[in-house]
């Protein structure tokens, strides 16, 4: 597939899979019945938004998402100041809110990097605040192919 078949075939990101107030356990029963589905949509957009899901705390986020996931990358030689707060659950980039943060693939410059990452939000800002996703698919795209054969070589 050429890269201008992956340009016109790419959705918008990401895509909105709204819920109906879901405990936990609910939610991970749902997730396991759809998985197939996440994976396609996945495929397809890039990146899925799960809403309403009933996570008030950050044990309830890492007690969903080891169930929902199995394989964990520790946030080792990452460059961007986190805090570990429990198991696979680390903080956003903690840069004040006079910083701004620049699009980028996770740990895209080491040896492993994570297949699926997952966010979840408890304490909203209180102005501005925002999670931005990027397709890397979309920007390699628009990226001159003489470029991009020059980097593959």
């Amino acid at each position: 597939m050429d890269q201008s078949t992956i340009a016109s075939n790419v959705k918008e990101l990401p895509k909105l899979w709204q819920l109906d107030g879901l405990e936990p356990e609910a939610f991970i029963a749902y997730f396991k019945e759809q998985e197939a589905k996440v994976n396609e949509l996945l495929r397809e957009y890039g990146a899925l938004k799960f809403t309403n899901v009933q996570i008030d705390s950050m044990e309830t986020f890492q007690h969903i998402v080891n169930a929902i996931s199995s394989k964990f990358l520790s946030y080792i030689d990452g460059n961007s100041p986190r805090t570990k707060l429990s198991g696979n659950v680390y903080t956003s980039t903690e840069y004040d809110k006079s910083q701004y943060i620049t699009m980028h693939n996770e740990l895209s410059y080491s040896a492993k990097w994570p297949n699926k990452l997952f966010f979840s939000c408890l304490i909203p800002s209180e102005t501005g605040g925002e999670t931005l996703l990027a397709d890397s698919r979309r920007i390699l795209a628009n990226i001159d192919p003489e470029v991009v054969a020059e980097v593959r070589a």
